[in-house]
């Protein structure tokens, strides 16, 4: 997470240097908060009422507009986003907390007689206060949080006026009743601390997605990559014309498009053809084996050189070498089967279940597809690979064969086929 200066770059044998004035300019930690703000207006977007809607940009970074059934009028839900984690844990002396509370109190003044909410998303942990810390000893933040559930909001009015606050708002603290204090200023704002990072943001936001498939007819792999259309859309939305609005309607649009396939009409005319003039319940032996390679393609692993992006030619050569040597399962339990085996050899065992266990980042998916690849080239046997690490159910790994044979029974292609699980 820590956004490191780079003062060189380029062939370690003829670097080029940024000059000292150059390096405190690199904007890393910015876009990575505009990012992150992104991947949070998407996760807004995507959990939206259908009568919902929202705004980029316009009351704070985002705001959404709630038709709550028990209230006769719609709620103002704005949000500030804060990528902050390397900067520290937040107080009540932070001054992006002081700006929160100004900017909900001068929205309920805008808007008298409405209801107005403000949420405070941080990456950030709640911090302890040094100067002017509470007399109880709670960080002011969890104070916060207690007065606006209906604890004492004394010890926290007198804090707050130790604070450098704006006029109007000072006056509203000094002179509000305690149960106006609560409802107007505490209870509205919400201090959503120790959010997730970006990375786990996104994928939250794409397992979203494979989750209400079914509300867009897509797979699982379709649902995920149509995310990669969801945010393009926050972009467009949040650098286009006013009113830079999103809604339900827009995000089923966007979910129908983004995993349509389109196909030209002479390729549908023959695929008919073909699959009205054989059992839809056979495949060839050529369309097994084509069915295999589909699933191996479409389950191809991450390149580990992707892990470092930083290193020389020289250096990602050797480790991608390394991590290419065919792996050996050891500590084999079985009375019929050698200590050690490669993965290939399992097909020869007469148990046809195995497990295959050991610790996280070892190479286990790397070493099952390459195995797969090897039985596929070799002809003897055809391997359906199926990433099952992108899937929550068994009804997943169905739409993985079936989107590629469509009308082919699986209970039909394992029992025809002789394959064993």
């Amino acid at each position: 997470m820590l956004n490191t200066p780079v003062s060189v770059f380029g062939d370690p044998s003829r670097i080029w240097s940024v000059p000292p004035e150059d390096v405190s300019r690199q904007a890393t930690a910015a876009l990575r908060g505009y990012v992150y703000q992104l991947h949070a207006s998407a996760a807004a977007w995507l959990a939206l009422g259908v009568d919902d809607e929202l705004y980029l940009e316009v009351a704070e970074d985002f705001t959404e507009l709630l038709r709550e059934s028990e209230m006769g009028d719609e709620v103002l839900k704005a949000t500030q986003v804060k990528d902050t984690r390397d900067s520290g844990a937040v107080t009540l002396n932070s001054p992006d907390v002081l700006d929160a509370i100004e900017a909900l109190h001068r929205l309920r003044v805008c808007n008298p007689n409405r209801e107005a909410r403000l949420v405070f998303l941080t990456t950030s942990d709640v911090g302890k206060e040094r100067k002017n810390a509470l007399p109880s000893g709670a960080a002011g933040l969890t104070a916060w949080e207690a007065a606006a559930s209906g604890g004492d909001v004394e010890e926290l009015r007198a804090a707050l006026l130790q604070r450098t606050l704006s006029d109007e708002l000072r006056t509203f603290v000094t002179n509000s009743p305690p149960e106006q204090l609560r409802a107007e200023l505490l209870s509205p704002v919400t201090f959503a601390c120790g959010a997730l990072d970006w990375r786990s943001l996104e994928e939250g936001n794409r397992r979203a997605l494979v989750t209400r498939r079914d509300e867009f007819q897509a797979t699982v792999e379709m649902a995920r990559r149509a995310y990669d259309a969801v945010f393009r859309e926050v972009v467009a939305c949040v650098l286009g014309p006013a009113p830079r609005s999103l809604g339900g309607v827009q995000l089923q649009d966007c979910l129908e498009l983004a995993t349509s396939i389109a196909i030209p009409s002479g390729v549908v005319d023959n695929l008919l053809g073909e699959r009205a003039a054989r059992p839809s319940t056979t495949l060839s032996m050529d369309e097994l084996c084509n069915l295999a390679e589909s699933l191996i393609e479409t389950g191809t692993p991450p390149s580990i050189d992707r892990l470092l992006p930083t290193a020389n030619t020289v250096a990602r050569d050797a480790i991608i070498d390394a991590f290419s040597v065919k792996p050996r399962l050891t500590e084999i339990i079985s009375d019929k089967a050698p200590s050690n085996a490669s993965i290939s050899d399992l097909i020869g065992f007469s148990e046809k279940k195995h497990l295959i266990v050991s610790q996280p980042g070892s190479g286990k998916t790397h070493a099952l597809w390459r195995a797969a690849n090897e039985l596929l080239a070799a002809g003897t046997i055809i391997p359906l690979y199926l990433p099952a690490g992108q899937a929550t159910s068994w009804r997943d790994l169905e739409e993985m064969i079936t989107e590629a044979a469509p009308g082919v029974a699986l209970t039909t292609l394992f029992r025809v086929y002789g394959f064993n699980g």
